[in-house]
């Protein structure tokens, strides 16, 4: 969590440096797909938030890496999701890619 928000604060100072040396300029546009994902990723914490605070964290280590694994797998698809809906990403593209990543992988 540290982590996160030291990045977050670096590349906020980052940003207003830029802007002050007229080195970054943002469109219309980028803000607005900017303010999408935002919102998209607001929307899937808020979600996680909701199915953590209703499905309680199991005690066996087991479970609990089976739960987290849960979440995690559907705070993808909801992020996913939830990007197609706001028209920042197209949701059968993203599969369609991901099909071609894994069979590469797989060889």
């Amino acid at each position: 969590m540290a982590s996160s928000i030291t990045a977050c604060v670096n590349v906020a100072f980052l940003v207003v440096l830029l802007l002050r040396k007229n080195a970054l300029v943002v469109y219309g546009t980028t803000l607005l797909h900017m303010g999408r994902v935002c919102l998209a990723a607001l929307f899937m914490g808020l979600g996680l938030w909701g199915v953590g605070s209703i499905v309680t964290l199991p005690a066996i280590f087991v479970t609990r890496a089976v739960w987290l694994t849960g979440m995690v797998m559907g705070g993808a698809a909801l992020y996913a999701v939830l990007l197609h809906a706001f028209g920042v990403a197209d949701l059968p593209d993203m599969l369609a890619r991901i099909r071609g990543r894994l069979r590469r992988r797989a060889g």
